[in-house]
């Protein structure tokens, strides 16, 4: 019987160190986890590019509270932009005032 609820540090350690030497059924079996979950953590490890981040890309000055956005940030915000599905109907969501006559 499969364990319920949220994956430990602990098993995402070993799922994560045991991935590339061990098939997903093997090390569900080993955690006593179902398959798909440990399937799952295995595709979001690999889609995380481990890249810096637009936040750690920012120019910041702490002490005055000001936040500048380099232009590497801005070049990694719309790659990021890039990767990610779009919304291509959004017609609920736009509101027209008047119609065109």
């Amino acid at each position: 019987m499969t364990k319920k609820g949220r994956i430990s540090k602990v098993e995402l350690f070993y799922i994560e160190n045991n991935s590339s030497s061990m098939s997903a059924e093997e090390i569900a079996s080993d955690l006593g986890r179902s398959v798909a979950l440990v399937k799952k953590h295995i595709k979001n490890e690999a889609s995380s590019d481990g890249g810096p981040t637009v936040g750690s890309l920012m120019a910041r000055k702490d002490d005055k509270g000001v936040v500048i956005m380099t232009e590497n940030a801005s070049t990694r915000a719309d790659e990021i932009i890039k990767q990610s599905n779009p919304v291509t109907n959004r017609k609920d969501i736009v509101t027209e005032i008047k119609k065109n006559v």
